[in-house]
């Protein structure tokens, strides 16, 4: 009985082995399906914030789209990990402002424009009227002055973190 035992579970091991590479590219793309579903769900909380505010004040955040979902995002989560002006892929968001409404869009994992992994999340307003500022299909994205300063830090705490790096491992190696 033992010897068939020990057999299975070799060809258990065996096949398990030979179809790990088929495991790892199944994974790999249900990794990419999950990550465009919680970027789809942040961005429907984005059109929610962008709806609630429409209510109140009667505007969108045509200029500055980034700043304004920094500020709304600092007031629902204040341990941020990344920056809230991006998606997952790191690109902006960026806001399009349509004749009854907006659609926020993300570049998708590619990070190119138009392509077919792109995701837009559609919010239709009531009584919509376009700021006077903004042309037909304004793209609100690219970089601000809060950008630049937010780049400027980022890049600020991965020279602190390289020299206490250096630091630590030379003098642990001389000292």
């Amino acid at each position: 009985m033992r010897p068939l035992k020990f057999i299975f579970l070799l060809g258990m091991v065996v096949f398990m082995f030979m179809n790990m590479k088929t495991c790892k590219k199944y994974m790999k793309a249900l990794d990419k399906i999950h990550d465009q579903h919680l970027q789809r769900q942040e961005m429907k909380q984005i059109a929610q914030i962008i709806k609630q505010d429409y209510i109140v004040a009667k505007t969108v955040p045509h200029e500055n789209f980034s700043d304004y979902l920094r500020s709304n995002s600092e007031q629902r989560d204040h341990r941020r990990r990344r920056d809230p002006a991006r998606d997952f892929w790191r690109s902006f968001f960026e806001l399009h402002i349509k004749e009854k409404g907006v659609d926020i869009y993300s570049r998708g994992p590619d990070r190119k424009k138009n392509t077919k992994d792109d995701i837009i999340v559609s919010l239709k307003l009531e009584e919509f009227v376009p700021p006077l500022t903004a042309p037909n299909n304004m793209t609100n994205s690219g970089p601000t002055r809060s950008d630049n300063d937010f780049k400027k830090k980022r890049k600020q705490k991965k020279k602190k973190r390289k020299k206490s790096f250096k630091y630590y491992f030379n003098g642990s190696l001389n000292g």
